[in-house]
């Protein structure tokens, strides 16, 4: 097999009630110790022998590990070789009442594998739909008593087995639902979970009396049809199956009874496949019709699928006997080796079906072609809306600019105006003479006093600066000269 898990439960109710002692024990992710609760460690005459049990699984878990946990090491896996073309198997094996069915399917608040795996399932699909064609269909059925019910179709009656020619086993007349979403095919196994055969027993207030086998069948091809076209189908199993039983434990009479012999007996059948296909040496006949459950489980267990086993055990002592037995058939089948293979068919289609197929390439080149325009439509919408967007700060941090720059420079700009109207004289700026009377008061800073005005120059020196504005300004107010320097010096002063 693929992989072997083991399960221990925590002490029910009942259990502690009647001072059970803890006899399994996780040690670590792969070890589980059993304790035989009837060795007395004082008896000198079994000194030498070990009390103590020890079992090697691919992954074990205690009451601790949560349902997330369980379904990542056991299931997960398997549903990337699903999409592939690979089948697989998920059971749940154990004596009765030891959280098989909560395993399985779980609680609203804790999914089970059921769920769990369906959600992946489709997940994975939509993630490849745009290249991949993908068909998938489910059946749902039990098997109680030896007679197998489709529990989508309760009204069908029992149902028989069949196999084909390539050594297949089908169930004549089932219910095949064709899904295309997760939340169908969930809906589906809540109305089939409403129909399976549950009644309280004492070990056991809500035992499973049958059997319970959900398929789901994952059919996928290429968008891109050919005249000769590779086909990949897969079927996946998942199975409640019945928890054994004894009948002093489970204080069964009647029709309880009856229902817990034919568990027992479907679930010897089952052992006795795990055991001669477990043989070393190989030569050991499988005998698969001893039981519809193994009959059914014939790929599974020793064909074309890679198949997971969560074994439960409860770790009370006084459920020691059961707990060694599933120990020791979960033991056994770590040796089962599967001969897997893809299942693969390549379809050659007829002459007459070329314009169909010409037809469905078209009708692909036209889908195609509309999703390219609609994703360029997209980005050139993006790229619009980033333009605007950007266009938007741009244009807010050039308002902000501006407005600082009209606080921060308004103030200059109006000294520097008041500047070139009061300033003024023919002659560049010249410094007072020492003792002389100084600058004006209330004069723009750099302005001589108006007697400086008054001094001599050379014949055409005002004529010749005066006819150079650029280079002096000059108001009758004061006769201040102020050279444009001196004023861009006073501006950045400022």
């Amino acid at each position: 097999m693929k992989s072997v898990a083991l399960r221990i439960r925590p002490l029910s109710d009942a259990e502690q009630e009647e001072a059970a002692t803890i006899v399994a024990h996780r040690v670590d992710e792969q070890m589980v110790v059993l304790m035989d609760p009837m060795e007395d460690p004082d008896d000198i005459l079994r000194a030498n022998r070990s009390r103590e049990k020890t079992y090697m699984f691919d992954v074990a878990f205690d009451y601790l590990a949560s349902q997330e946990e369980v379904y990542r090491a056991t299931t997960k896996g398997l549903i990337e070789g699903l999409i592939s073309g690979y089948n697989a198997t998920v059971f749940a094996y154990g004596p009765t009442g030891c959280g098989k069915t909560y395993t399985m399917l779980g609680t609203d608040k804790e999914p089970g594998i059921y769920v769990r795996t369906l959600n992946d399932l489709f997940r994975a699909i939509e993630e490849t739909s745009d290249d991949m064609l993908y068909s998938v269909s489910m059946s749902y059925l039990e098997i109680y008593n030896e007679m197998i019910r489709d529990l989508l179709n309760p009204s069908s009656g029992f149902l028989d087995l069949r196999e084909d020619a390539k050594g297949v086993i089908q169930v004549a007349g089932i219910t095949e639902v064709s899904t295309i979403n997760a939340q169908e095919i969930m809906e589906l196994l809540m109305k089939g979970n409403k129909q399976r055969t549950q009644e309280p027993t004492a070990a056991n207030q809500t035992s499973s009396r049958s059997h319970a086998v959900l398929q789901v069948a994952v059919k996928q091809q290429s968008r891109c049809r050919d005249v000769l076209q590779e086909v990949r189908f897969a079927r996946l199993f998942m199975i409640d199956l019945a928890g054994s039983e004894r009948a002093a434990q489970t204080q069964n009479r009647g029709q309880r009874l009856k229902e817990g012999a034919h568990i027992n007996r479907s679930l010897l059948a089952l052992g006795n496949c795990i055991n001669a296909l477990s043989d070393k040496n190989g030569t050991k006949y499988v005998n698969y019709r001893d039981s519809k459950l193994t009959r059914l489980l014939k790929d599974s267990l020793g064909g074309n699928s890679r198949t997971v086993m969560i074994a439960h055990i409860s770790p009370a002592s006084v459920a020691f006997e059961e707990s060694r037995n599933t120990l020791t058939y979960a033991d056994r089948a770590k040796s089962i080796r599967t001969r897997v293979k893809k299942n693969l068919i390549n379809v050659s289609y007829h002459i007459a079906q070329y314009t169909n197929i010409i037809s469905d390439l078209r009708s692909e080149i036209q889908r195609l072609k509309k999703k390219i325009a609609d994703q360029a439509s997209r980005q050139l919408n993006s790229d619009r809306a980033d333009i605007r967007h950007v266009q938007g700060k741009v244009l807010s941090t050039l308002k902000h600019m501006n407005h600082i720059c009209q606080q921060k420079l308004f103030p200059n700009f109006c000294i520097f105006t008041l500047i070139l109207l009061t300033s003024g004289g023919p002659g560049p700026l010249q410094p007072p003479e020492s003792g002389g009377d100084g600058p004006v008061e209330g004069a723009a800073p750099g302005c001589l006093s108006p007697t400086d005005g008054d001094q001599e120059k050379p014949d055409g020196a005002g004529k010749q600066q005066h006819g150079d504005p650029d280079r002096h300004l000059q108001t009758p107010a004061n006769h201040c000269r102020v050279s444009v320097e001196d004023l861009y010096v006073c501006l950045i002063q400022l």
